[in-house]
């Protein structure tokens, strides 16, 4: 309740640069859904890898009271009676964590120490609201901070919002891991429309941007509620009301579609919306090399193939309600699957006969075929990110 109260309190009196000495803003706040679609700045897991494009700056009067949220959307907590297994599996994952309130309570163990910003001419400052960025120089100026970007497992972009339907996001983004600030990729170039303390995104970026951290957001608006921060069921699953109630009287449909049995060109496409599919990309830009931020796009470029041709799914590696795994050799048990001596399983109209690899067939699968890469070229960390693009090493050059 207090960080609604604070939104419509920022809202109501359109402050967000706060001047020395006035009163300042506090976090901001609106409802939310419509499923989150599309591509965003850094930040995440890998939606920390998401950068934006062109923006333009927009002023804009903020509306009144805070929307309710469209009723289709229940989320995370009424989908655990059915579902505890998996809602105790997402709980606290950097999908969980990907829209968090810009405060040390908010951020926890991943908040960035307050003082100056390295090489920002910036210091970050905590006060009873959360946290602010102050500029001393060429006149003092304060600019409330409302929500971070991302999970922190690499890295996360603080942006402000200047009503209901635009955001600024912060020009310098920290990344805990290493405790280092660095510019927010996309913003290592000014532009002429640039704010000196970060880039202000139109209406539609904004909620494109808040769209891929958030499990849905109010029309036309890019403020989510709080309690649809993160990248919670009904993202993926799409609203779920009418799903429970057909559940609870046995309805035979269910009113919801079963992820599981979607061919992986549909699987990809989902989790493109927001991790970048082939068809989200411009391909004669330099984006639709970066195999390795993009992981669907690098996977529908893989030569590796299932089930007449189709590209292999984020969901064939991957447990969408959990964490990444970290271990290598759980991904190469599902390689040698196909590419095992002598075969894990025999080839069949789902499992077509592979190749087996001429160095090494037993192990070191991924450390070959799916390289890491720099993740973060331009912000000074040792960073490093998957190609999700298999290839033999030899054809990758």
């Amino acid at each position: 309740m207090r960080f609604r109260r604070a939104v419509a309190k920022a809202l109501s009196a359109r402050l967000i640069f706060v001047p020395s000495r006035a009163p300042e803003s506090s976090l901001p706040s609106k409802s939310n859904p419509a499923l989150a679609s599309a591509v965003c700045v850094l930040v995440g897991a890998t939606h920390l890898l998401i950068v934006i494009a062109g923006c333009s700056p927009r002023g804009g009067r903020a509306s009144g009271a805070p929307q309710a949220t469209p009723p289709e959307f229940v989320g995370n907590a009424a989908c655990a009676e059915c579902h505890p297994r998996e809602h105790q599996a997402h709980k606290g994952t950097h999908h969980d964590l990907a829209l968090r309130p810009a405060s040390a309570a908010g951020l926890q163990g991943v908040a960035p120490r307050t003082g100056m910003i390295p090489r920002a001419g910036l210091r970050l400052v905590e006060d009873g609201e959360g946290l602010l960025v102050r500029r001393e120089f060429p006149v003092r100026r304060d600019v409330r901070l409302h929500l971070a970007v991302g999970s922190g497992k690499y890295g996360m972009t603080f942006v402000s919002f200047l009503d209901d339907r635009h955001l600024m996001e912060l020009r310098w983004s920290y990344f805990p891991p290493w405790n280092w600030w660095a510019l927010t990729p996309g913003q290592e170039v000014r532009l002429r429309t640039d704010d000196p303390l970060g880039r202000v995104q139109d209406a539609e970026m904004s909620r494109r941007c808040m769209g891929c951290h958030t499990t849905a957001l109010p029309e036309g608006r890019a403020v989510p509620e709080p309690s649809f921060f993160g990248v919670g069921c009904e993202a993926c699953h799409g609203p779920g009301r009418a799903h429970i109630q057909a559940a609870r009287i046995r309805q035979r449909d269910l009113r919801m579609e079963k992820l599981d049995r979607l061919p992986p060109s549909r699987l990809n496409g989902l989790c493109g919306r927001c991790h970048r599919s082939t068809a989200a990309l411009d391909l004669t830009s330099p984006e639709a090399s970066q195999t390795h931020r993009f992981q669907p796009h690098g996977l529908q470029r893989s030569a590796c193939r299932t089930e007449g041709g189709q590209p292999l799914s984020c969901l064939g590696c991957h447990n969408p309600h959990t964490d990444a795994e970290t271990d290598h050799r759980a991904y190469e048990r599902i390689c040698l699957a196909c590419h095992a001596v002598p075969p894990a399983a025999a080839p069949g109209p789902r499992r077509p006969a592979a190749s087996l690899c001429p160095v090494n067939p037993r192990e070191g699968c991924i450390r070959c075929h799916m390289e890491r890469r720099s993740a973060f070229p331009t912000a000074g960390i040792p960073a490093t990110m998957v190609d999700h693009r298999i290839a033999i090493p030899a054809a990758r050059r």
